[in-house]
């Protein structure tokens, strides 16, 4: 189950603390690459693989869905930053 959390910080930390939102993506993709690599073998085993080669794909489908989840967040905020600072007067 995912959560959403909510904290503030200086306008000026923003774009370090994405950063560290995307860094913190390095396990995932990590895991993902894993999986990747792995998974193809799994499946030329053929059907005594099947069970595995299943698992598998639904983890690394989790972790994709988990990075994409993510990237969309710092793009959103990233998209804001770009409007505020293109619409310095406008709304926030």
């Amino acid at each position: 189950m995912r959560v959403n959390i909510t904290y503030s910080v200086k306008e000026e930390d923003l774009l370090p603390e994405l950063g560290k939102l995307v860094t913190n993506l390095k396990e995932d993709l990590e895991q993902c690459v894993v999986l990747y690599n792995n998974l193809p073998a799994q499946l030329q085993q053929g059907e005594p693989g099947l069970d595995t080669a299943l698992e598998m794909l639904r983890e690394f489908k989790e972790g994709l869905k988990t990075v994409d989840i993510r990237l969309n967040e710092v793009e959103g905020f990233l998209e804001n930053v770009r409007h505020r600072r293109t619409n310095p007067g406008g709304p926030k």
